[in-house]
């Protein structure tokens, strides 16, 4: 029904990416919901594969490194006067944009990986990647 890959990690990423299924760590995750018929719809099949990283260009519009807003700040459980790096990227398929992505990353995790990387990796793959942390 989802078109998923027999890979577990490409398939959890999927299933997760259309919010059918909760991650609890790398190796324990519960369904949320049963899934409908609108899931499995062509449109949010793109989107779960865009969100999963396949198909999907994207193009950074801007990094900086930046005392965050107070509510972005807290979210990220960040100190007063504490830096994040916040970027603006846009995503494409087929060379059509179809998101616009602003993200807040603590200095200390964006230090890790560069403006190119940015680009080219989903920025939750560059979270988990072990030699870039």
């Amino acid at each position: 029904m989802f078109q998923v890959s027999r890979s577990p990690s490409g398939a959890l990423c999927r299933l997760d990416a259309a919010g059918l299924i909760a991650s609890v760590s790398t190796a324990s995750h519960f369904v949320k919901r049963s899934p409908t018929p609108r899931d499995a719809s062509p449109m949010n099949l793109l989107v779960s594969q865009i969100a999963a990283g396949r198909q999907a260009r994207r193009r950074v519009i801007r990094v900086r490194v930046c005392v965050p807003t107070e509510s972005v700040r807290d979210l990220l459980k960040l100190k007063a006067g504490q830096q994040a790096q916040g970027s603006v990227r846009i995503a494409a398929h087929q060379r059509r944009p179809i998101m616009h992505l602003t993200t807040y990353v603590p200095e200390a995790i964006a230090r890790s990986y560069s403006r190119k990387d940015l680009e080219r990796i989903p920025l939750y793959r560059l979270w988990r990647a072990p030699a870039k942390l």
